[in-house]
């Protein structure tokens, strides 16, 4: 994302849309910013390159239920 990271980005999803699930797909293995997204929110923290069942099966079921206030997987 040209101008801004995945951080940011988060900072201003949640200001925005504090309901909003996060969820952060990233190439990049750096285990500082998985903890800082996770502190900040994060629904999940997926590391490319990922197998579309994690990402179906996992995270967006987990996200979901932190939205609908339900525990996760």
């Amino acid at each position: 994302m040209p101008g801004m990271d995945g951080l940011e980005l988060q900072r201003g999803v949640r200001l925005d849309r504090p309901d909003l699930p996060v969820i952060f797909i990233t190439a990049h293995h750096d285990d500082k910013v998985e903890r800082c997204a996770l502190a900040q929110g994060a629904a999940f923290f997926i590391r490319k390159p990922f197998d579309a069942d994690e990402l179906l099966l996992r995270a967006v079921k987990m996200a979901l239920s932190e939205v609908s206030g339900n525990q996760g997987p």
